[in-house]
């Protein structure tokens, strides 16, 4: 590691000189967020303290980015310690005109979770929020940049948990989220076999200005004992070639396992059924308590590629399928059979990892992820870098894999992280980075380049913050 810090910080002072001369970089004032020059990391602008769940995307020549931001940096999968005392926050980034502001997309408090959003044909930005009282709502921000919601589902009887969405061809929403009935949206539930102790996976969809919706997963009894599930959550949505994935998580019932489960889901769910559209277990964990981070889903012809973490322990894992248009096994004792699967490295496996983000060029498969990694508990030393990973998946050999590493820092913490493919192919890979001051965190908003074809531990061509 202390060759590759060499070779990374050789590459920051090379890239300071030609950025500074190159590519200018610019903060407006927004709220109370500057821009300043900073070493080694060229520059740095603030975000407001307790910010989190960053996710960026780029349209056209700017990133486009959202995150939360409240009294608290949440980032805990079990419910029940979350505040929803949070601002759902969007923004814009362009390092060439040194355009960079933020603004509310809402007046609501939100629940602190990864909100999700997409950028249609007429560059409006479609996306979706769960208020602090567990209602979902579906926001459009129109080229005049004005935002527009409304209310998907209403909290008197149900609570939406984790939500995700998805742009079909003709720039219509279509959205998953978890979905419970009561006060069981925030806890663990009991394996009492009671409606009221799960959880269902929701698809909802706009038709003439009403929304409609599908279950993915059923909240009844059956569906609990056939699939072996109590604890469905953080869903995942794709789109591509006119078909629909979805990808989500779960706790097996009467089980300390926990599951992926991969749907082909028809558009609005017409014909959907589970014993021809449904995978119940694409990836298990064991000892792990139904906290499997959000997954992420890559679609490479006719398979299917998903890739995730664990915030205890397991480390980031894989899933893949080879022909995902087969009729899945619904044995849940035999459906792992169909898939390939595998956490990344043996060594990382006691590393707790939060976000996954990943794309796809060709055939190979990037990914990047933040580890947590608690190295020296006297001292409460700890390291919390960004990983990427690279997969080469021509051969139909999801075990052969290169490790990056992007970061390498002890006691900063780097975390929520976003790749993003450009046009020319380059990766732009983006996270929050914390530093402890005073136990105030100061954050800043981290921009790595890595060319199209980066050798594993080469140098980072270049690095910027906004």
């Amino acid at each position: 590691m202390v060759n590759l810090s060499n070779q990374i910080f050789k590459a920051l002072t090379l890239a300071l000189l030609l950025c500074s001369i190159l590519f200018p970089v610019y903060a407006q004032e927004s709220g109370e967020n500057q821009g300043a020059l900073g070493a080694p990391e060229i520059t740095v602008s603030a975000f407001p303290p307790h910010s989190s769940h960053l996710t960026v995307k780029l349209y056209q020549e700017e990133y486009l980015f959202t995150f939360v931001n409240g009294t608290l940096r949440q980032a805990d999968p079990l419910g029940d310690i979350y505040t929803p005392d949070h601002s759902f926050m969007y923004g814009e980034f362009n390092n060439q005109t040194g355009k960079f502001f933020w603004e509310k997309v809402t007046d609501s408090l939100v629940m602190p979770f990864e909100y999700n959003f997409q950028v249609d044909s007429l560059g409006r930005v479609h996306t979706v929020f769960v208020t602090g009282d567990y209602e979902l709502y579906y926001a459009v921000r129109g080229t005049d940049g004005t935002w527009t919601e409304s209310k998907i589902t209403s909290s008197i009887l149900w609570r939406a948990w984790a939500p995700d969405i998805a742009l079909n061809s003709n720039n219509e929403p279509r959205i998953v989220y978890a979905l419970s009935y009561g006060p069981g949206a925030s806890t663990y539930f009991g394996t009492n076999l009671n409606l009221t102790d799960f959880r269902s996976i929701h698809y909802a969809y706009l038709e003439d200005g009403t929304w409609k919706f599908v279950d993915v997963m059923e909240n009844n009894k059956e569906d609990a004992k056939s699939f072996n599930f109590i604890l469905p959550q953080y869903p995942a949505i794709h789109i591509q070639n006119e078909t629909t994935f979805i990808a989500f998580n779960n706790k097996a019932f009467l089980s300390r396992e926990s599951q992926v489960m991969f749907a082909r889901f028809p558009d609005k769910g017409i014909g959907y059924n589970k014993a021809e559209h449904l995978f119940p277990k694409a990836y298990r964990q064991d000892n792990v308590a139904g906290t499997l981070s959000k997954p992420v889903i890559l679609i490479l012809k006719n398979s299917a590629y998903i890739v995730g973490g664990a915030w205890s322990t397991g480390g980031p894992w894989y899933a893949y399928i080879e022909d995902y248009t087969v009729d899945p096994i619904q044995d849940i004792t035999q459906a792992l059979s169909q898939w390939e699967s595998d956490t990344f490295d043996l060594k990382l496996q006691s590393r707790e990892v939060k976000k996954v983000s990943a794309v796809l060029s060709d055939t190979t498969v990037s990914i990047v992820w933040a580890s947590y990694f608690l190295f020296d508990t006297s001292q409460n030393r700890f390291e919390n870098d960004i990983l990427l990973t690279t997969v080469d998946l021509s051969e139909g050999d999801p075990s052969k894999f290169d490790f990056s590493p992007i970061t390498d820092t002890v006691n900063v913490i780097h975390d929520f992280p976003n790749v993003v493919l450009t046009e020319n192919k380059t990766l732009d890979i983006f996270s929050l980075k914390y530093f402890e001051n005073n136990n105030t965190p100061v954050l800043v908003m981290s921009f790595a380049q890595i060319p199209p074809t980066p050798e594993p531990g080469g140098e980072i061509g270049l690095i910027l913050a906004i």
